[in-house]
């Protein structure tokens, strides 16, 4: 869960970056280019623009997972293994930069303020669809999507591959062929379909980008040979869907080409499922969750105050949430430099907070308690690092005692071990002298 809210706060600093340029683009498009005037007030209005608005978020949806590089902006919202409301909230930084196209070309004839109801109607429906609380619901999956479509959706099992896009409609899978139904005798397993282990956001955020628009294209056979000979296949690498490999028959849709077989190539997924999920100890679990309520106040008071803040501590706030963010990603993950960052982590804060307690703003109380907060936490670290430094030590200490202890014990057995007498010389072989008679 702490995961997935990272995953949205990294979205929340992106997010002006796509949504909010969309909607000024939609804006302007619809003041001088649109194509029709419908009435806001008309039912009929309401429920051509649902049906239109679900259509974009079908290709838009779509997009990202099969127009190549677009895939690397919607890789992470698939990465969890697990699937509850949760999944919801782990979405991509730079996704709706990818997707206003989608949104914009409905800006022709769609008011605004009636793209924006529907618009959030659909993020909120699609949240809902998150959860493994619900079976089929029975008749409402003909037409409409339901929790069971969109598990499908996240499944890495060959037949769940590429499927089920839809938004608020189903219908339109059932019409562009990439509609499968929910197996019982074989139920969706969450992930990747190759899963990367880690809770690193940034790599999580941006790496799948970088192999499809560059790795991708330099892979070579067991032979040493490019899979993908030539600049036309490396273009086509970072265009075309991400299961593509030369020879792979694909088809046009919309802008795109989408797989003939979408389960080409998809390995089954490993029985027993084993997720990745390091253990951590309690107390560590619950340090994490304190500093991770506390960064939570922390941004929600930034976004509050972002108007009024100078470039500067605008820029120091956002360092600090990505700091934070891939420190608890190195705790997930057990790395072994986590403390050491967390270290550094609170000396920079207790350093920023000191600053503006000394230059003249005032020494005020929410200042004190994070400055204090940071320092306990800073010794707490310094602490479990000597700590295990002097752990360590005595562990090397006492394998070398054990070792020593070892070599002499073999010492004494070998010494007291008799030793063979010498044998005799052995007389030399007879040579059997055959005469001729």
């Amino acid at each position: 869960m702490v995961l997935c809210r990272i995953s949205t706060k990294i979205r929340e600093f992106c997010r002006f970056g796509g949504r909010t340029v969309a909607i000024f683009l939609y804006i302007f498009i619809w003041n001088n280019f649109r194509l029709i005037e419908l009435p806001w007030d008309s039912p009929w209005t309401w429920l051509l623009c649902l049906v239109f608005q679900d259509l974009m978020y079908y290709c838009g949806h779509r997009a990202v997972h099969e127009f190549g590089f677009f895939w690397g902006l919607h890789t992470i919202h698939h990465s969890s293994e697990y699937y509850n409301f949760s999944t919801a909230l782990r979405q991509a930084a730079i996704q709706d930069a990818g997707l206003a196209i989608y949104d914009v070309l409905q800006a022709f004839f769609i008011p605004p303020p009636i793209f924006l109801v529907h618009r959030y109607f659909s993020e909120i429906l699609q949240f809902v669809m998150h959860t493994s609380l619900f079976d089929t619901l029975g008749p409402l999956g003909i037409v409409f999507n339901t929790p069971s479509h969109h598990r499908v959706h996240h499944g890495r099992n060959p037949y769940c591959i590429d499927k089920n896009y839809g938004g608020v409609f189903i219908i339109w899978d059932k019409m562009f062929g990439t509609f499968a139904a929910e197996r019982k005798d074989d139920p969706p397993v969450y992930g990747l379909v190759h899963n990367e282990n880690t809770f690193n956001q940034i790599y999580l955020q941006a790496h799948v980008l970088w192999d499809m628009l560059y790795f991708k294209g330099q892979m070579k056979n067991e032979k040493g040979e490019p899979l993908f000979p030539g600049l036309t296949n490396k273009i086509k690498a970072a265009l075309y869907p991400p299961g593509w490999f030369p020879g792979v028959p694909v088809r046009p849709f919309f802008h795109w080409f989408s797989l003939v077989d979408t389960a080409y190539g998809v390995p089954e997924p490993e029985k027993p499922v084993v997720k990745y999920n390091p253990p951590l100890k309690t107390w560590l679990k619950l340090y994490l969750l304190g500093h991770f309520t506390l960064l939570l106040a922390i941004f929600l008071h930034f976004e509050y105050d972002r108007p009024r803040l100078d470039y500067v501590d605008f820029t120091l706030k956002i360092a600090f949430f990505l700091v934070t963010m891939q420190t608890f990603s190195a705790f997930f993950d057990k790395c072994w430099y986590a403390p050491s960052l967390e270290i550094s982590r609170c000396f920079g804060v207790m350093a920023y907070f000191g600053f503006l307690m000394t230059d003249g703003t005032g020494v005020a109380p929410h200042r004190v308690f994070l400055f204090s907060l940071h320092g306990i936490s800073a010794l707490l670290w310094i602490g479990y690092c000597i700590e295990e430094r002097i752990n360590a030590s005595r562990i090397v200490h006492e394998n070398e005692n054990e070792k020593k202890v070892a070599i002499s014990i073999i010492s004494k057995a070998d010494s007291l071990t008799p030793t063979a007498p010498p044998q005799p010389p052995q007389p030399p072989a007879q040579v059997a002298i055959h005469s001729a008679l």
